[in-house]
């Protein structure tokens, strides 16, 4: 992922927002090395915040199907973001807007097969 990142081949937040997207895939284990890893980027300066919050725009809006395919992937989300916090890459308030986002989700796919 470095090589990509130093290359821009990706725009930044792009390849962040699908690595972190493909990280609800993986096991716990896998889950939290990734976590880290973006953190370890972050930490070395080949990514900022702002690169490490667009991803996170970028894997929400990707988000939905992740819901249905994983469906711990909200608390899953949210340990990543309290990671990302105690680190200083992003801030509550940002964390409070992802979560509000991705209640809204939940509640549209609930009702959408409710119907």
């Amino acid at each position: 992922m470095n090589e990509v990142i130093e290359n821009e081949v990706i725009p930044r937040a792009i390849c962040v927002g699908h690595f972190l997207l493909w990280s609800f895939s993986k096991k716990p284990g896998e889950f939290a090395v990734i976590c880290s890893l973006v953190i370890e980027l972050f930490a070395k300066n080949h990514i900022s915040t702002g690169d490490i919050q667009e991803g996170v725009m970028v894997t929400l809006a990707n988000f939905y199907d992740t819901l249905i395919d994983t469906p711990n992937s909200p608390f899953l989300l949210k340990k990543m973001l309290e990671g990302f916090e105690e680190k200083k890459v992003v801030d509550k308030e940002f964390i409070q807007s992802v979560q509000t986002h991705i209640e809204e989700m939940k509640k549209q796919l609930d009702e959408e097969y409710a119907e």
